[in-house]
């Protein structure tokens, strides 16, 4: 599977590109299990203090002051939808399919197993990726 018969220099970059790897994981999953806690707790208060104004006018933006901090909410954001018959109607057949688009996970849904591959078309066409795999006795030690 692997291939050992390559320049020195990529060897020493493919080495460099597993310890940069292993590093930054580890980083950041000690990052990630620190702020796990505090995450969640800025996510429930944010969601309580805009909670207090969910009946305010669409429109009205709030400025909130605490004794450090100033927490501004914004006035509700526009959201768009499209009348799809409509769009259909006035399009017409032809047009309206040029952008008209169904969501793979839903057609998934929808669609049985049996159904899907005459529906769904799946090629290799994506990006590759790249695993660093550490060799059994290597050193993983942080450069001094």
């Amino acid at each position: 599977m692997a291939k050992k018969n390559f320049p020195t220099e990529r060897a020493t970059l493919i080495d460099e590109a597993g310890t940069l790897d292993f590093e930054i994981t580890q980083a950041t999953e000690e990052l990630e299990a620190r702020l796990s806690v505090k995450q969640a707790r800025l996510d429930f208060l944010r969601a309580s203090i805009i909670e207090w104004y969910n009946q305010a006018p669409a429109e009205k933006a709030i400025a909130l002051t605490g004794s450090k901090y100033v927490a501004k909410i914004s006035a509700k954001g526009n959201q768009s939808t499209v009348d799809v018959e409509k769009c259909f109607h006035r399009l017409g057949v032809v047009e309206f399919f040029k952008y008209a688009t169904v969501p793979l996970g839903l057609l998934r849904k929808v669609l049985t197993a049996t159904e899907q591959p005459e529906y769904i078309t799946t090629e290799r066409t994506g990006n590759r990726t790249l695993e660093l795999v550490q060799i059994a006795g290597g050193s993983t030690a942080k450069a001094a």
